[in-house]
């Protein structure tokens, strides 16, 4: 899902419900939903591949690392947990 679609999904949630404001958010700890836990931190913007997820800071640094060698890796996604 795209972030605007995500946003989107949100806002109207909200305007058709203005009490959840004030709800927590929560995950799903897999697709089945066998687990739920709270959402604690603020979103964040890095790159998602293969299963792992680098934020900002650790493409900064891993580019630095390997800038010689042309691995260069763009952010591509947002982390909500």
């Amino acid at each position: 899902m795209k972030l605007h679609k995500f946003i989107d999904n949100l806002n109207k949630l909200v305007e058709e419900n203005p009490e959840i404001k004030d709800f927590d958010v929560i995950y799903s700890i897999d697709d089945e939903g066998n687990s739920f836990n709270k959402v604690y931190y603020s979103p964040s913007i890095g790159h998602f591949s293969g299963g792992g997820f680098r934020t900002e800071a650790d493409i900064e640094d891993f580019n630095e690392e390997w800038e010689d060698e042309g691995e260069l890796i763009a952010e591509n996604s947002v982390c909500i947990n």
